[in-house]
């Protein structure tokens, strides 16, 4: 196999076609993610009440180790075929057998190791936790490539069903087990039925032949799926550092209490970023050769972004206690301040990864491996030292840490590799944030005046009704030009027959969501 040429920009008359498919991309995508989004908050609740911490924290061991191993088995791959997008033919096949052997390897590793990691955890039933979970890394590898073809030749309608059949199985699963007293391999259940659905439906829209791999000629591939693979491991060495430290720190209990936050705090993050991700990927790649064309999809994205995530990260610190009371019971009280602080950081970061992955499709691979380095080294000394506050000091540790080390210097790398422009980047935010303090001093005044009079539910869904009021009101009456410039925008950009833009590489990988229960994965990568 030989190495592919460099490819060449993309004409500029395939910038509307790539505006097509980026909108069309999303609109499939986002459809099948809200109509699945119901169902999948329901199960949550559901599964939550019938749980109890320690189940939940058992799994969260389990998923720390199995997590980091996942990402050493896809071997970045399926990021490497999105920013090596020429790839075609015999260097996929050779790619596909990589991948699952890497998932074959994995799951041997993890039967080797899991009786160890339950004794150093103290949880004997961790062991045959691991060894389930770990089916998941050949069942996942199978489907790598040929998932990140799908993505790669803009098949949005197909995978956006695959996924949105994927979430009604894994939550109706976890329901009917939770009830049956499945008690923790509810979680583990679940997730192994999605990821199946999921890789049988894959393979059998885009089945992919293996082939022997010729390292000796894969040079280039194998050096950027080496800086992936490396900067994804450290990412996951900081973003899960936090459980490792809870659980073994604080014990499971406490694990248990700070993953239900987290869960709660990202889910409608993971929701809105999972439902355009494997889109922009692909936009990205596409437009990689046009500076200019890329910081405006950087820049815009960003700003649509912010119309959705902004209000509603803030929306649910502001009403974290009622929700928590109301929704989940007593027993998860000791959830609410962890809670509200991972949110409110959680509508910072819900930003960046449109910057991380430009930077990565860019061929910025080399730098965005050392910042998440850099990462996983201070993250896990921070954590160790705010669990001397419990978990609200764990929580406490991403703006603390999190925010100089990674946020502030993938920001600055950007304006400088991608070209964007500070001045146009904050000015596409400003109608959000702006709107969503409005919205937070009309809540808490209200909240306030209403705190005397209403029990915890009406109270919760009053101030739901007036903070959106308020945001509404704002948006509409303060910056109302600028929302119809991007309506418009939009409506031109889905006009029209629909067009096919260049093929390109996918960011590989990512399957169905996992139970309700488990930490999402890859919800805010920065």
């Amino acid at each position: 196999m030989s190495e592919p040429a460099p490819p060449t920009a993309p004409p500029a008359h395939d910038r509307a076609a790539l505006d097509r498919s980026l909108v069309r991309g999303v609109a499939w995508t986002g459809g099948m993610k809200w109509l699945t989004q119901a169902a999948t908050w329901i199960s949550t609740l559901i599964v939550a009440r019938l749980l109890s911490p320690e189940d939940y924290g058992l799994v969260g061991m389990a998923t720390v180790y199995v997590g980091l191993l996942a990402l050493l088995s896809e071997s970045g791959i399926g990021t490497t075929i999105l920013t090596i997008r020429e790839l075609e033919g015999r260097a996929v096949e050779e790619l596909h057998s990589v991948a699952v052997a890497a998932g074959v390897a994995g799951f041997v590793l993890s039967c080797l190791v899991a009786k160890s990691l339950s004794i150093f955890f103290h949880q004997p039933a961790l062991q045959g936790v691991i060894i389930a979970l770990s089916v998941n890394f050949v069942i996942t590898a199978l489907r790598t490539v040929p998932q990140s073809l799908l993505r790669r030749d803009l098949r949005f309608r197909r995978t956006a069903a695959i996924e949105g059949a994927s979430s009604i199985i894994v939550a109706a699963t976890s329901i009917a087990l939770a009830m049956a007293g499945f008690r923790y391999w509810t979680l583990v259940v679940a997730t192994l039925l999605g990821s199946a659905v999921a890789t049988i439906s894959v393979l059998v829209a885009r089945p992919l032949r293996f082939r022997r791999p010729a390292f000796a000629n894969m040079g280039r591939t194998l050096r950027v799926s080496r800086d992936i693979l490396i900067g994804t491991i450290a990412w996951y060495v900081f973003e899960n550092s936090d459980f490792f430290v809870a659980g073994k720190v604080l014990g499971a209990a406490a694990l248990g209490v700070y993953t239900v936050a987290w869960n709660l705090a990202y889910s409608v993050v993971e929701k809105v970023t999972g439902l355009i991700s494997g889109v922009t990927s692909s936009i990205f790649s596409a437009a990689k050769h046009d500076a200019a064309l890329l910081e405006r999809y950087v820049v815009q994205i960003t700003g649509a972004l912010s119309l959705v995530l902004l209000p509603a990260t803030v929306g649910v610190a502001l009403v974290a206690p009622e929700l928590v009371r109301s929704v989940l019971g007593p027993k998860w009280t000791t959830a609410i301040v962890p809670l509200q602080i991972l949110v409110l950081y959680a509508s910072v970061r819900s930003l960046t990864p449109i910057l991380a992955q430009a930077l990565t499709v860019a061929g910025d691979t080399r730098y965005t491996m050392m910042r998440s380095v850099v990462a996983a080294v201070c993250m896990p000394i921070g954590f160790f030292v705010g669990a001397r506050w419990g978990i609200v000091g764990v929580a406490s540790a991403w703006i603390v840490v999190h925010a100089p080390l990674v946020v502030a210097p993938l920001f600055r790398r950007a304006t400088t590799r991608l070209g964007v422009s500070p001045t146009v980047y904050f000015a596409a935010i400003r109608p959000a944030a702006v709107s969503t303090i409005v919205m937070a001093m009309v809540v808490l005044g209200g909240g306030y005046a209403l705190s005397e009079v209403l029990s915890d539910g009406p109270r919760l869904a009053a101030k739901v009704l007036l903070g959106a009021a308020a945001y509404a009101a704002c948006l509409g009456g303060v910056f109302r030009p600028r929302v119809m410039a991007v309506v418009n925008a939009l409506r031109r950009a889905s006009g029209g027959a629909a067009t096919a833009a260049p093929t390109g590489g996918t960011g590989g990988g990512d399957g169905p969501p996992g139970p309700p229960s488990i930490r999402p994965s890859g919800a805010a990568a920065t």
